[in-house]
């Protein structure tokens, strides 16, 4: 029974100690913080962020120049730095591969997650921007379309449910 307890007791110390260890090492609880950067304000910025945000569900930090989000990104208060370049739809439109620039450290899974997202992201700009013809506007109309036809999911957690209960639903 002293066995018992003893082995109760060194599993919450050792949850105890990751949680902290998680913290010092810059480890991130809820969505992934990342600094944005765009050197303009167009429909596309607005579509990337609501996409890291509302898509992703990663934490941004809006930046007012490199140096201060490079600073939280040594500082470990961010996991990378997405920089949007001047001209970037404009380039989209003009049928230009104008890439986004990501800044990492040494947080190498975040860092895999999140270039394949914007990898994936820029490809369908790309696959998008030529139905735009060209034209800011319509390409705002066309992401704005397609922000309206996302249908949400719903997930729950299935924690204790068995493949009796999923069936039977």
């Amino acid at each position: 029974r002293l066995v018992l307890v003893v082995a109760l007791l060194c599993g919450v110390a050792l949850c105890f100690l990751y949680n902290v260890m998680a913290n010092l090492s810059g480890g991130y609880y809820g969505g992934i913080p990342v600094g944005l950067l765009a050197h303009e304000e167009t429909a596309v910025t607005r579509d990337l962020r609501q996409y890291l945000t509302g898509e992703l569900g990663m934490e941004v930090l809006e930046g007012e120049d490199l140096e201060q989000l490079n600073t939280e990104l040594v500082e470990r208060h961010i996991a990378a730095v997405v920089e949007v370049p001047a001209g970037f739809e404009a380039g989209l439109l003009d049928g230009a591969a104008v890439p986004l620039e990501v800044s990492f450290l040494d947080d190498y899974a975040n860092a895999a997650f999140l270039q394949g997202y914007l990898r994936n992201y820029t490809a369908s700009l790309a696959t998008l921007a030529p139905a735009a013809g060209g034209d800011a506007g319509r390409l705002a109309d066309l992401l704005g379309g397609l922000q309206d036809a996302m249908i949400p999911v719903e997930t729950e957690t299935t924690t204790g449910t068995t493949l009796a209960d999923v069936t039977q639903q």
